[in-house]
């Protein structure tokens, strides 16, 4: 447009600025881990247009581990570093970039006066095959005077590692206590309406520790406790139990329509 005989360029949108402009630069995560003799990779992503093309808006121009042996790196022009272990430990991965300038009133990319930029994040090495622990079920629900039972897993399923030992506790013994284990199971019991969180220690055979916790969740004796509702449930999809639950509402409205159909019909006579 032409502002007092100057001609300035048209401003873009700010949804274009948004989707196509690259301010600066950072790692899709700051951590990782990764199994000794594994490969794995990290990925630097241009902010704030993360769906940007990093080759056209920057330059990888160093990569270093420190302490040096525990990781060896290879890096794209796309902004991706891979890393394969070498031995056990915790290093600090620094990747250096080159940032290409950007006019945001034609959205072109300056490449002559590129900013540096430094970026880290931490990397560990582990011998380790398993990586946490589960519970099932996930959360338990219990009518007072009545027993249920939770058993104990590692993740990822079908690990090397296994478990060695596990220890229980309840953080509320007044509605639900652990009366026996065996193995990698325990069995709770429930007392008194409330809630009670059940916690599993566990130690396995590589001598990793992890814990996981459910929820009891106990209702009044002769009146059993609700099945749990998914977080996210979705309208077509009936939960366990909820069919039946449902045809029962609907029988009772349409019975109750029928009933009061002919005292409907009376008052028209009067």
């Amino acid at each position: 447009m032409n502002n007092g005989g100057v001609s300035v360029p048209e401003s873009k949108p700010s949804s274009e600025i948004t989707e196509k402009a690259v301010a600066t630069l950072a790692f899709e995560s700051s951590e990782l881990t990764l199994k000794n003799g594994a490969t794995s990779t990290m990925k630097i992503q241009t902010l704030p247009a993360a769906s940007a093309n990093f080759a056209e808006h920057a330059k990888i121009t160093g990569v270093t581990v420190e302490p040096e042996g525990i990781a060896t790196t290879t890096y794209n022009s796309d902004g991706t570093i891979s890393l394969t272990g070498n031995s056990l430990g915790t290093a600090t991965l620094t990747v250096t970039a080159e940032l290409y300038a950007m006019n945001y009133e034609d959205m072109t990319i300056d490449t002559s006066a590129p900013s540096t930029l430094t970026l880290t994040a931490r990397v560990t090495v582990s011998d380790r095959s398993s990586e946490g622990l589960s519970l099932s079920p996930a959360a338990l629900t219990l009518e007072a005077g009545k027993e249920g039972t939770l058993t104990a897993s590692l993740l990822p399923e079908g690990t090397a590692d296994k478990i060695a030992s596990v220890t229980w506790s309840s953080d509320n013994e007044a509605v639900a206590t652990v009366t026996s284990s065996e193995g990698v199971s325990c069995a709770v019991a429930a007392h008194a309406a409330g809630s009670a969180t059940i916690t599993a220690a566990a130690v396995t055979t590589d001598g990793y520790s992890y814990e996981e916790s459910c929820t009891v969740t106990v209702s009044e004796a002769g009146t059993p406790a609700p099945e749990p509702v998914p977080d996210d449930p979705t309208p077509d999809t009936p939960h366990n139990g909820g069919g039946g639950g449902g045809g029962c509402s609907a029988g009772f409205g349409a019975m109750a329509l029928l009933a009061l159909a002919p005292l409907a019909a009376m008052r028209r006579k009067k």
